[in-house]
């Protein structure tokens, strides 16, 4: 039974590989394939989930730390490419080309105009903003038949001409007491890292593609809990990055575990 079974195991590969499909990617509990679950919890301490996620690869790890430790061992001494996330304060670690969220951005800044409704400056800071940041979206690049390196020089500029208008809007209020001042000191802080996408187009200009790789271990983490162990957490993270990976590359999850099985089983 060496081609069928996975060591002294008492499922055969192709009912291990449905429960680990049904699991992951259906998002059954375990007990509806007849299974075990326990808490999501690791050993009952909390921790979070680390999500590095490409448009063809996810990879996730499970960590008891938020510090920025974690994202260096993630990308690695070696990472050369563009990291996008959100404004938090571990990924300023890296050191290389970062996009930040506009989206988030721009979330913050429509909560603001929420809470201050009746600032008129608030409310006029926070659409222009929002028109540059369409105005940038809407960039086409600059003429294709100039040579690659003239069109690399033309993106650059019109990202350094994008920085200066966003920090016009900014300056006025990011050394005062504004209610403006919170915001704009965060372009102050992060403009080179604003328009990245506008020299890199294949950069998106927010962390959607991440934020929706992580969606799946969330239902998962509200429907079970956790683990028990480091293993159990690992093994977790080990499925659902290759579960990802495959369906982000368009694969069929389900042959390409019962593949991945099958070859260990000679």
């Amino acid at each position: 039974m060496s081609a069928e079974v996975l060591g002294h195991g008492r499922l055969g590969v192709k009912v291990t590989s449905l429960i680990a499909y049904l699991r992951t990617v259906m998002r059954l509990p375990v007990r509806q394939v007849q299974a075990d679950e326990t808490g999501w919890r690791e050993d009952g301490r909390n921790g979070y989930i680390w999500s590095a996620s490409t448009p063809r690869v996810r990879y996730y790890e499970y960590h008891h730390s938020r510090g920025h430790e974690v994202v260096q061992a993630l990308l690695g001494e070696d990472f050369q490419g563009v990291l996008g996330s959100d404004f938090y304060a571990a990924y300023n670690i890296h050191q290389g080309l970062h996009q930040r969220c506009w989206v988030h951005f721009l979330r913050d800044g429509h909560d603001l105009k929420e809470q201050y409704a009746d600032d008129a400056t608030v409310h006029e800071w926070f659409t222009q903003v929002k028109a540059l940041y369409e105005q940038a979206r809407a960039y086409v690049g600059p003429d294709p038949d100039l040579p690659p390196a003239k069109r690399e020089a033309a993106r650059r500029q019109h990202q350094h001409a994008l920085e200066q208008e966003l920090w016009q809007l900014c300056a006025p209020y990011a050394h005062t007491a504004s209610p403006l001042q919170t915001l704009c000191k965060r372009v102050e802080r992060f403009l080179p890292e604003l328009f990245v996408f506008i020299a890199r187009p294949e950069v998106p200009s927010d962390n959607n593609l991440a934020e929706r790789s992580v969606r799946p271990l969330v239902i998962a983490r509200k429907i079970s809990g956790g683990s028990r162990s480091p293993t159990g957490s690992q093994t977790r993270m080990a499925l659902f990055s290759c579960f990802g990976t495959w369906a982000a590359q368009g694969l069929n999850p389900f042959l390409q575990c019962l593949a991945l099985l099958s070859q260990q089983t000679h």
